[in-house]
């Protein structure tokens, strides 16, 4: 079934990484998306003329919107993308994620029937990948990445349970409009760490999140990847403290708008889970820098997998038959004919390891 593509627009934030943008773009070239796809480039302006010019070679098979935002942090340049999309929903990813055209429609098909979810996703998958110039990529590993649903009938159950098990909503299938509003009421949160916290928690207050089973997003690991700071080192930012302010302004205004809870109420609401949220990452973020015990596995694992290559396929394929919820999402599990999520996989993989990403090669036969 086609993707309803006049539904939906993706925006996409990109800085400096026209290698990752034209892989991206020849993956939705070779899979047929036939939507829009909204580019928000905060790059240096000689960057800014590669994506352009990877975007002129594929004229005619991706529907490109290009959009130069010098100067501007991940959250403005969402929101000016987004106050450019005509479709009546959308979603944002990075410029080395990978959305899949039909979980798409499902997910626009959910909206459209269920009024009172705000948000709607499907299953997340973390991938390795390596380019390479003037080769095809490598997709050496797939792992899961965490997802989940929120959907209690009140604003403040959704916002508890959600710092109790947290996710990015902000990748999600969203209504334009409410996508719109909730970026630009934080995108001036002076910390990144704030401003994604806030704008995910605006989207579960405002309503309730649904998490289908369909591979829905692939994102892309590797070397030059953005990660946030630490929990220490954000926690001693002098920046920390007013970002702090903002975010817990803007979820108070939003948790008494939507429940009609008293200042007093929300107050405390907000206080119980951003404490349990802090609280339970500075514990585990502790232990997987400085504990013992099977948080020391993985490097050891991943050091032999380094040091002898035939260890590392052999480790991974023996992992895809283990019968854990985990296991569904390894590279050769997804692979295999029977995984339920193979004929969405695939298309990706096999785009990824047969074109270049620069300069685009011609579409998959």
């Amino acid at each position: 079934m086609l993707v309803r593509f006049d539904m939906i627009g993706i925006v996409v934030p990109t800085l400096n990484r026209p290698d990752w943008l034209a892989l991206q773009l020849g993956y939705y070239r070779d899979v047929g998306f036939g939507g829009t796809i909204y580019i928000a480039d905060s790059s240096e302006p000689h960057l800014v003329e590669q994506s352009l010019s990877a975007i002129r070679r594929l004229e005619g098979r991706v529907a490109v919107e290009h959009f130069v935002c010098p100067g501007m942090n991940e959250l403005e340049a969402i929101r000016f993308a987004l106050e450019r999309v005509h479709e009546p929903f959308a979603a944002m990813i990075g410029d080395d994620d990978f959305l899949i055209p039909d979980s798409l429609r499902k997910c626009v098909d959910f909206l459209e029937a269920h009024s009172s979810y705000a948000t709607v996703h499907g299953m997340t998958v973390q991938a390795g990948i390596e380019l390479h110039d003037g080769a095809a990529a490598d997709v050496g590993w797939v792992a899961g990445y965490p997802t989940g649903s929120a959907e209690q009938e009140s604003g403040v159950e959704r916002l508890l349970g959600f710092f109790r098990n947290y996710f990015v909503p902000l990748f999600s299938v969203h209504r334009t409009p409410e996508f719109l509003a909730g970026v630009a009421a934080v995108e001036h949160i002076p910390q990144a760490s704030f401003r994604e916290l806030a704008a995910c928690s605006l989207a579960i207050v405002g309503g309730k999140s649904k998490r289908l089973d369909c591979l829905y997003l692939i994102r892309g690991h590797h070397r030059r990847r953005g990660f946030q700071p630490d929990m220490y080192d954000w926690i001693c930012n002098p920046q920390w403290f007013p970002a702090f302010e903002m975010f817990r302004g803007a979820l108070l205004r939003e948790l008494q708008q939507r429940d009609g809870a008293s200042a007093e109420e929300s107050a405390e609401l907000v206080k119980q889970a951003f404490w349990y949220y802090l609280g339970s990452n500075l514990n585990r973020k502790w232990q997987g820098r400085y504990g013992r015990g099977i948080a020391r596995i993985q490097p050891i694992l991943e050091g032999l997998g380094r040091a002898s290559p035939s260890f590392r396929d052999r480790w991974r394929g023996l992992r895809s038959y283990i019968p854990t919820k985990s296991s569904r999402f390894t590279l050769n599990a997804l692979r295999r004919r029977s995984s339920p999520y193979y004929a969405d996989f695939d298309p990706f993989y096999r785009s990824l390891t047969t074109h270049t990403s620069a300069p685009l090669a011609s579409p998959l036969a």
